[in-house]
């Protein structure tokens, strides 16, 4: 998270608003969680990215980076699972499934403030490993044709089927 690049490079809030030109409202927004750097206009991300010394991919970068802590509490939800192992971006369809099943508030918040609209979009189309309420919902909020779901291809639909 930009909460993590901002403490690395141990500037105050106030003083990263006034040398970049960003308003500290935009500023605390990131620090706090509330917008993420891929919200931003490149112009944002340029003042920010000059007065931290990085380059606007290196400041993207490490803001991912930051992202690949999962907090202690959702931790349970990989009961079955060598947590030390899972990469946060590239075991993304594992990770969203599973906190989208058992995370609860706090797991859909970490997937939404970790993951692009796409990988979670993605984790819709690929996943089996999700239950009909997640499936819907997945479905209805990133306009999802069932027909493209993998949970709803050879779905038994029908009890009579079994």
């Amino acid at each position: 998270m930009f909460k993590d690049v901002i403490e690395k490079a141990n500037i105050s809030l106030y003083k990263l608003s006034k040398e970049s030109g960003v308003s500290y409202t935009c500023i605390n927004e990131l620090f706090r969680g509330e917008r993420t750097i891929e919200e931003c206009q490149l112009k944002t991300v340029k003042n920010i990215a000059d007065c931290l010394n990085l380059s606007i991919d290196k400041l993207y970068k490490k803001a991912m980076e930051c992202n690949t802590k999962m907090p202690k509490d959702l931790k349970k939800c990989f009961w079955d699972t060598d947590i030390k192992k899972l990469d946060i971006q590239k075991d993304y369809i594992y990770i969203i499934s599973r906190l989208l099943e058992m995370g609860g508030y706090d797991g859909l918040v970490f997937v939404l403030n970790t993951y692009t609209y796409e990988q979670i979009k993605n984790v819709g189309i690929c996943s089996r490993n999700i239950s009909n309420k997640t499936a819907s919902f997945l479905s209805n909020t990133y306009n999802i044709k069932k027909e493209k779901m993998a949970f709803y291809k050879n779905a038994i639909t029908d009890w009579r089927e079994i």
